[in-house]
């Protein structure tokens, strides 16, 4: 990710209506799967940390980015791990969490299987990718990403880095014909610009009803999968532990 993302980041996940839904949906998940340990991998500028450490979660972040561990020291998140020199504990963590990772790195199965060595037996992973190429935007381009995700690819991937599978889903569903008109809406005017993020400021009489109405999907995922969206989440097992899925898959 292109560096001065980073504090825009910083400065708009505590309000704006994307990151606030994404990670509430994510934290129901996880308060489902109520794990001791956790690492927030691709932690970012630490708000998912943040609010896992405030409902009383033990949680280790770590990211490659020195901009991004820095934004985590300001909140006085530790411990952290730079992963540019610093490898994961082996068996260490009943869950990982990925959100909005796996699409930035080239191997796939490496990262993967990193992840899956640091895990404890009966481990879990939780991660959520951007769903499908025809969204593929400015922000894909200055986000560094290298690829988008369908439910069945994602599904490929995840199995070849030696997970199982327990739950899939589409999500961002219900705003996805508004999503995909601004992306598509951007194109058309901004051919000939320099990719750009979608990522800005909003006043709050659209960040709000945005955040509402993806809220909306926080009590769908519990009870059923969605068959679209703007992006994808998975719950996976390492294959060889004994599971019990979660009962909203």
């Amino acid at each position: 990710m292109k560096h001065d993302l980073y504090a825009l980041t910083y400065e708009l996940e505590e309000s704006y209506w994307w990151y606030v839904a994404r990670r509430n949906i994510m934290l129901q998940i996880i308060e489902d799967l109520a794990p001791k340990r956790i690492l927030d991998y691709g932690c970012g500028t630490g708000k998912l940390m943040a609010v896992l450490r405030e409902r009383g979660y033990t949680v280790v972040g770590a990211d490659r980015s020195d901009e991004a561990l820095r934004f985590c020291r300001e909140r006085q998140l530790e411990p952290l791990i730079d992963l540019k020199t610093e490898a994961l504990p082996d068996a260490s963590f009943d869950l990982v969490v990925m959100g909005d990772v796996l699409e930035h790195v080239e191997e796939e199965q490496a990262l993967l299987k990193a992840v899956d060595a640091s895990l404890r037996p009966g481990g879990t992973l939780l991660l959520t990718v951007p769903a499908y190429d025809w969204l593929w935007s400015g922000e894909d381009i200055v986000s560094e990403h290298k690829r988008r995700y369908t439910l069945p690819s994602l599904t490929a991937a995840i199995q070849s880095g030696g997970f199982a599978p327990v739950k899939g889903s589409y999500f961002n569903s219900l705003l996805l014909p508004v999503v995909a008109a601004v992306i598509w809406g951007e194109k058309l005017v901004s051919r000939k610009r320099e990719p750009r993020s979608d990522l800005r400021p909003l006043p709050a009489w659209i960040n709000e009803p945005l955040r509402w109405v993806f809220s909306l999907e926080e009590s769908i995922l519990r009870r059923t999968t969605l068959p679209f969206g703007a992006s994808i989440l998975m719950v996976a097992a390492r294959p060889t532990d004994a599971r019990v899925a979660l009962t909203a898959s």
